[in-house]
C-alpha cells in the first residue's frame, strides 16, 4: 500500500478505480461495497488526498463519464463527483454501508480539496439543497420535535429523511 501511495502519477492507480464506480450504478451492492472500501484506504492517506486534487493530476477529457462533459478534471474533482453521485443514488436504495462509506471518503478528502471542477461543486450545492428539502420535509411530518435528532448524522440521517 505504501508503495502505491507513494507513487507519484495517483490517477494510474484511482481512474481505473472510478471508472468501475461509475460503471458499477447497475451492478450488485457488493462491487460497489469493494471499490468504497479501497477508496476509503486510499483516501486515509492526506498527501495522496493532496496529489489527487492538484493541478497536475488533471485529466484533459473523462470520455467515460456520460452525464456531462468533462475536460481539464483533477482526478480528485472526479472522485468528488462520482462519490456525491454514488450516495445520491443510494439514497433511493438506503443502503447505509455505501452512504457512509461515500460520506467517509468526501470527509477524509475535504481538508485537502483545491480547485474543484464547477461541475463537483455544482454537485456537493445541489446535494445539500436536496438534503435540506428532505429535511425540512421530514420537520413538516413530525411537528412534535423541535429539532432534528443528533444521532444518525450522515448517511443514516439522509437515508432516514428521503423515507
Amino acid at each position: 500500500l505504501n508503495y502505491l501511495l507513494a507513487k507519484s502519477e495517483p490517477e494510474v492507480l484511482l481512474v481505473p478505480i472510478l471508472k468501475l464506480l461509475h460503471d458499477s450504478q447497475t451492478r450488485q451492492p457488493n462491487n460497489k461495497y469493494m471499490l468504497l472500501i479501497v477508496l476509503l484506504i486510499l483516501s486515509q492517506d492526506a498527501m495522496y488526498c493532496s496529489n489527487i486534487h492538484s493541478l497536475d493530476c488533471a485529466l484533459p477529457s473523462v470520455t467515460w463519464f456520460t452525464d456531462r462533459i468533462l475536460t481539464n478534471i483533477t482526478v480528485g474533482s472526479l472522485a468528488v463527483i462520482l462519490l456525491l453521485r454514488t450516495f445520491q443514488s443510494n439514497l433511493r436504495l438506503q443502503d447505509n454501508f455505501i452512504g457512509d462509506n461515500c460520506l467517509a471518503v468526501l470527509a477524509n478528502m475535504a481538508p485537502h480539496i483545491k480547485q474543484l471542477h464547477p461541475y463537483a461543486a455544482n454537485k456537493l450545492v445541489r446535494l445539500f439543497e436536496l438534503l435540506g428539502k428532505r429535511a425540512e420535509h421530514l420537520a413538516l411530518k413530525c411537528p412534535g420535535q423541535e429539532h432534528m435528532p443528533t444521532e444518525g448524522v450522515g448517511a443514516d440521517a439522509a437515508v432516514n429523511a428521503g423515507t
